[in-house]
């Protein structure tokens, strides 16, 4: 008898043949599939690729990569919301693979970000959220973070996301210092930001730290103590609504408070590696737990923020 092994799909437990290619078990509206250190399998690889020990994917619409006519933003169902989904225009650089220039195309990140912010945004959550199955796939991949805000992931393309991030007033938060694994641009909707940016030191005054390394694999996110490293902060800032700035790997940073409710549109590039630097903040060992959200909670943070944005408008900016 052929040796069967199991692999997880969309959470379901199943067993395929050992000789088994992604082609065997995608569906066919599926274009691509990012594998879990963000390589990119499109569809007329998979009769080639042969599924691996342990496979396991969700096949939301983060995972469903580019058809011919470029990214899409798609629900759970493979539909976008009636009309379209405006946001979806900012999709095309989200899923850039870094080959070129990242300095230009963040730039063009940004860009289109502060477009979508002064003339889409409202119109496309609103869509968004009168569409159940949209709603389902931004719950699936969201979560409250650690750090004090909750991250919705509206979209995806390749290995990069579309997200928004909410921070409410009294929300519990580590603020602990860490750097990124991929470029991200920012435009802050509503509220204020205040930031710290800091870097490694060798001034024996300079305060100490627990570090960490944090890693994603398999899906799993986990952190392991590397020992004490001394850091220095740099320089302060304050950003407000209508602010917009970009920041690349390696850039040591944490967010030591907000005003009022907060909420920026952020693009995440493919991550560059699988790993990145935590140092802990007021004794606290980084917790890298993701607690889940259900609809309800996706669709209220999003009404929040659009009420946020009839009261500021801060998507009349312009830079």
């Amino acid at each position: 008898m052929a040796r069967r092994k199991p692999i997880i799909i969309d959470n379901v437990v199943t067993e395929v043949a050992d000789s088994a290619k992604l082609s065997d078990i995608v569906p066919r509206n599926v274009t691509s599939v990012v594998t879990t250190d963000g390589r990119l399998v499109r569809r007329e690889d998979f009769e080639r690729v042969k599924l691996p020990d342990g496979f396991e994917t969700n096949l939301s619409p983060i995972n469903k990569g580019a058809p011919a006519g470029g990214p899409t933003l798609q629900a759970a169902d493979g539909t976008l919301p009636s009309g379209g989904h405006p946001l979806q225009a900012v999709l095309p650089l989200v899923g850039t693979t870094w080959s070129g220039d990242p300095a230009r195309t963040m730039a063009e990140c940004l860009s289109a970000l502060q477009r979508c912010a002064a003339q889409d945004l409202p119109g496309a959550l609103r869509a968004g959220a009168g569409n159940h199955g949209w709603l389902e796939a931004v719950a699936r991949d969201s979560y409250r973070h650690a750090n004090g805000f909750t991250k919705l992931v509206l979209g995806g393309s390749g290995g990069g996301r579309l997200r928004l991030h909410v921070w409410e007033p009294g929300a519990a938060a580590e603020e602990n210092i860490h750097e990124h694994r991929w470029h991200f641009a920012s435009v802050i909707l509503s509220g204020a930001i205040k930031s710290e940016v800091w870097v490694d030191a060798i001034d024996p005054a300079a305060p100490t730290f627990e570090e960490f390394i944090y890693e994603v694999r398999d899906g799993v996110a986990s952190r392991r103590s590397v020992g004490q490293t001394r850091a220095s902060c740099a320089r302060t800032v304050t950003r407000r609504a209508g602010a917009a700035y970009v920041m690349v790997p390696g850039v040591m940073h944490r967010i030591t408070g907000t005003d009022g409710v907060t909420a920026t549109l952020v693009v995440t590039t493919t991550p560059s590696r699988r790993w990145n630097r935590m140092l802990s903040s007021h004794g606290i060992r980084p917790n890298v737990n993701r607690q889940p959200l259900d609809t309800t909670e996706v669709r209220r943070l999003i009404d929040l923020v659009l009420g946020q944005l009839t009261l500021e408008e801060p998507h009349v900016h312009r830079h």
